[in-house]
C-alpha cells in the first residue's frame, strides 16, 4: 500500500516484510508437497485441521526494510522514518492452531488480555532498531522535499544529546529570566500609547537593521527555537515584511519620522527582488528554500499596493498585479486554494486566507478591474461557508483546526472587516460582529485572552497568543469605529492594558525590548521563548487605532483599515 501525502511532500509506504517467521510460514503453504508432509500429524489427529493449507495465491512477494530503502533512495527520497507493525504470526501464534476460536468460546476475557499484551509489547518494540526491521510488516516513510540524506545511528544520538542541552534550563537561561521576570511582575510598564509605539518601532528597526536585505528578521530568539535551531535574530521574513510595509507608513505619518518612509520603501524593494518568477511570494523565511506561499502573496500585495500609493512607482503595482494573476489562476471556483499553500502550515486548513481575498479586492479597486475583485469576492465567500451559526471558524489553523489560535480567528475577521470596508457589503460585517461579539464574552477583566478556542467557543489552552490578542484589540477597534458600540471599544481597551503590561520596555537586552512575543506567559505554545515581528506589528496597528479612533464616541473620523483607506481614498 502507498499513499502520496501531499505534493512534493511526503511517501508513506506499508509492506509486508521478508524478515519475518509469517514469510517462512507462507514459504510451506506455498509449497504443495512440504504442505502435505507438515499437515499429516495434524490430520491423525484432529482429521479437520490444516495449519499449512494452501497459501491461496499463486504469487506474493514481501520484501525487507533496506531493499525498499534502496528503491526509494534511487527515486530521491530522503529523510526517512518508520516502524514496524506486528510480530508476523496470524493473531500472535493463536488462529492458525483453532486456539483462538476456542478461547474466543471459553476464556473471552482472557483472550482479551492476551491480545492487550500483544499490542503493548508491538507499539513498545515497533519503533526500536533493530526489532523493528523483523515484524510481520513495515511502514516507511521519506520525502522528497527533505533537505538531508538519512543521519546515521551516531549522528542521532549526537542529534539527541544536543537537542537536550538545548531544551535545558541552562540554555535558556535568558528566556527562564524573562519568564520570571513576568511571574514575579517586576518592571511592567503602563504609559500613553506614544510611548508603547516609539517601543515597538525601534523594536521593529532593529529587526530589519540587523539584515543586510533590508527585509525584516522574523523575529528574536530568547531561547531557543527548534525548527530554525536558533537563538538570536532570525532571517528576514517576506510575509510579514509585506504586511509591516503598511505599519510603517503610518507610524511615519504618527510619529512624524521620515525615516520609517524611507524604511518602508526598501522593504517593497526587497520585497520585489525576492518574489518567485510565476509572481508568488515565497513561503517561510529567506533561508527556506523557495516554495509558494498563497497567504504571504496576499499579504505583501498589501505591502505593495500602500507602497504605490504612497509614491506612484509602478513597479509597485506591476508586482501586485503578477502576485494578483498567480493567485486568480489557481483559484478553484469555490474560491478557496488547494495548491500554493504554505509548505509551514498545514495545506488543508486556510480559512485565513480570507486576508488573501482582501488584497485581491483592494488590487481589482486600484487597478479598476472586476476580475480581481470577483476573485476576492468569491475567497470571502467562501470564508463565510466557513463560518459555524456561532460565529466560529472552522478549517482555519495553522495547526489544530479543532482549536484555532485567536491569531487566525482573527486573520478570517479581518479579511472580512477588509471587505466591508471597501465594497460596503453589510453581509461581511455581520459575519465579523457574530465572531466578535462570542469573542467579546471570553475577554476577561484583565485583558489575557485564551490562546485557542474550539468550536463551542471554548478555551482550550490558559497562555495568550498575543499576536491574536493584539489583532482583536485592532478588531474591535475598528468595529467601534463603524457601529459606535461601546462594548467594542471596551473589549479593545482591556487587551490593550495587559498587551502593554506584557511589553519588556526596561531590559537592555535589544532583541527583547519593546518588542511583543508570541505567548503570555513566556514559555507558551505559540513563539514559545520568541519575540515576533508580526505580533509587534499587529500591537502597533492597534495602538494607532486607539489614538485615531478609541477616543471618540459614535462614528469617528477613521473608519477603516489603513490600506484600505488608502486605497480608496486614491480611487
Amino acid at each position: 500500500m502507498a499513499r502520496v501525502t501531499r505534493d512534493k511532500g511526503n511517501v508513506i509506504l506499508e509492506l509486508y516484510n521478508t524478515w519475518n517467521p509469517k514469510t517462512l510460514y507462507k514459504q510451506i503453504r506455498m509449497t504443495k508437497g512440504l504442505r502435505k508432509v507438515l499437515n499429516a500429524p495434524f490430520h491423525l489427529v484432529f482429521r479437520s485441521m490444516s495449519p499449512f493449507d494452501d497459501w491461496g495465491l499463486g504469487y506474493d512477494r514481501y520484501n525487507g526494510w533496506f531493499q525498499v530503502k534502496r528503491w526509494m533512495r534511487r527515486a530521491h527520497l530522503d529523510g526517512f522514518e518508520g516502524r514496524g507493525v506486528g510480530f508476523g504470526y496470524h493473531k500472535y501464534f493463536l488462529q492458525p492452531l483453532h486456539i483462538d476460536g476456542w478461547l474466543a468460546k471459553k476464556a473471552p476475557k482472557l483472550r482479551k488480555r492476551y491480545y492487550d499484551v500483544c499490542f503493548v509489547v508491538e507499539r513498545a518494540i515497533g519503533s526500536t532498531i533493530p526489532l523493528r526491521y523483523g515484524l510481520e510488516k513495515f511502514v516507511i516513510k521519506a520525502s522528497k522535499a527533505s533537505p538531508e540524506r538519512e543521519r546515521s545511528f551516531a549522528t542521532k544520538v549526537a542529534d539527541k544529546i544536543t537537542h537536550l542541552y538545548k531544551s535545558s534550563a541552562f540554555y535558556n537561561a535568558a528566556a527562564r529570566r524573562e519568564l520570571n521576570r513576568e511571574v514575579r511582575g517586576d518592571g511592567v510598564v503602563i504609559d500613553r500609547n506614544r510611548f508603547h509605539v516609539n517601543e515597538a518601532v525601534e523594536w521593529l528597526k532593529r529587526a530589519q537593521d540587523v539584515q543586510p536585505d533590508r527585509g525584516v528578521s522574523r523575529g528574536y530568539s530568547v531561547g531557543w527555537t527548534p525548527h530554525l535551531n536558533r537563538r538570536g535574530w532570525q532571517p528576514s521574513y517576506p510575509e510579514t515584511t509585506g504586511y509591516i510595509i503598511p505599519t510603517f507608513f503610518d507610524c511615519a505619518e504618527y510619529l512624524k519620522d521620515g525615516e520609517l518612509r524611507k524604511r518602508a520603501i526598501e522593504m517593497a524593494d526587497w520585497e520585489i527582488l525576492v518574489q518567485l518568477d510565476n509572481g508568488a511570494v515565497r513561503g517561510g523565511t529567506i533561508a527556506d528554500p523557495p516554495s509558494p506561499a498563497v497567504f504571504n502573496t496576499g499579504q505583501t500585495m498589501l505591502g505593495w499596493l500602500r507602497a504605490y500609493a504612497e509614491t506612484a512607482d509602478v513597479k509597485y503595482r506591476r508586482a501586485s498585479e503578477r502576485a494578483a494573476d498567480y493567485l486568480v489562476d489557481i483559484q478553484l471556483p469555490d474560491g478557496s486554494w488547494r495548491t500554493g499553500n504554505s509548505a509551514f502550515a498545514s495545506p488543508s486548513s486556510t480559512t485565513y486566507n480570507a486576508r488573501v481575498g482582501w488584497a485581491l479586492i483592494l488590487h481589482g479597486l486600484r487597478a479598476n478591474s472586476k476580475r480581481y475583485v470577483e476573485a476576492g469576492r468569491k475567497c470571502l465567500a467562501f470564508t463565510m461557508t466557513q463560518q459555524k451559526p456561532n460565529g466560529w471558524f472552522a478549517n482555519n489553523c495553522l495547526s489544530d483546526a479543532s482549536a484555532p489560535l485567536t491569531h487566525t480567528i482573527c486573520y478570517a475577521m479581518e479579511g472580512l472587516l477588509g471587505g466591508y470596508e471597501a465594497l460596503n457589503e453589510r453581509v461581511y460585517l455581520d459575519c465579523v460582529m457574530l465572531a466578535a461579539d462570542h469573542l467579546l464574552g471570553r475577554i476577561p477583566a484583565d485583558g489575557r485572552l485564551p490562546g485557542r478556542f474550539d468550536s463551542n467557543w471554548n478555551p482550550t489552552v490558559t497562555w495568550s497568543c498575543l499576536t491574536g490578542s493584539a489583532q482583536l484589540a485592532g478588531t474591535l477597534l475598528r468595529l467601534f469605529a463603524i457601529t459606535g458600540i461601546s462594548t467594542y471599544k471596551a473589549g479593545a481597551d482591556k487587551l490593550l492594558v495587559f498587551l502593554k503590561s506584557t511589553q519588556n520596555c526596561t531590559t537592555e537586552d535589544p532583541g527583547l525590548r519593546g518588542g511583543m512575543k508570541g505567548s503570555h506567559p513566556f514559555d507558551g505554545d505559540y513563539g514559545r521563548y520568541e519575540v515576533l515581528n508580526w505580533a509587534t506589528k499587529f500591537f502597533v496597528d492597534a495602538l494607532l487605532l486607539d489614538e485615531t479612533d478609541g477616543r471618540t464616541g459614535g462614528q469617528s473620523r477613521r473608519t477603516v483599515d489603513s490600506e484600505t483607506e488608502t486605497i480608496l481614498r486614491a480611487n
